[in-house]
């Protein structure tokens, strides 16, 4: 990877191709209901809304903070990256195993699926910048408050992820933050005697 901006557009490429390929997979062979989804389908009636929003909305948002993750070529550390959403992926699918066999209740899946998902955002924290975090977070907002489309939602993110665009706008803020005006403040720095 040569951090420019086909190589972003490649990855973002080949990242929907595999998402287009998935939705019309779950399309012919999913549930009827689109909205159902195993951990939110399989526990009986007197536990429907059992999971609270919250949590429902922190794992969007680690869903979110993977793939926005393995959008951006750029990072040195790419391939961890890649690798740290499977820590969440593959603890899921082993939890729901042992949820259909009985062996453990929805809230177990629930709390070892959360332990997963915050050390998978501990590496994430570590390995990217503030700003990707903003990015993350306005990428929530417009999938999960504003309801845009996940495939719209993504070519915005990887347009102001693309390098061209980041320097551009990271010039106009080092141009406005060279011309901004404080207050001199060396009235206060002054030691006061008694």
């Amino acid at each position: 990877m040569q951090h420019n901006d086909w190589d972003h557009i490649a990855v973002y490429v080949m990242v929907m191709a595999f998402r287009l390929v998935v939705d019309e997979i779950t399309r012919v062979y999913g549930p009827g209901d689109p909205t159902q989804t195993t951990v939110r389908g399989l526990h009986g009636a007197r536990d429907k809304n059992a999971i609270p929003r919250p949590v429902t909305l922190a794992y969007a948002f680690y869903q979110i903070c993977a793939t926005a993750a393995a959008l951006i070529p750029r990072n040195p550390r790419y391939m961890d990256l890649g690798f740290n959403a499977l820590i969440a992926v593959q603890s899921s699918a082993f939890l729901m195993t042992l949820f259909r066999k009985g062996l453990i209740r929805w809230y177990s899946h629930a709390l070892w699926y959360s332990v997963a998902i915050v050390m998978g955002w501990v590496v994430l924290y570590h390995q990217l910048p503030l700003y990707m975090w903003v990015k993350f977070a306005v990428c929530f907002h417009l999938r999960c408050n504003l309801s845009m489309g996940k495939y719209k939602m993504w070519a915005l993110y990887a347009f102001f992820s693309l390098p061209t665009v980041e320097n551009a706008i990271f010039a106009e803020l080092d141009a406005y933050r060279s011309t901004m005006q404080t207050p001199d403040f060396a009235y206060f720095a002054k030691p006061v005697s008694f």
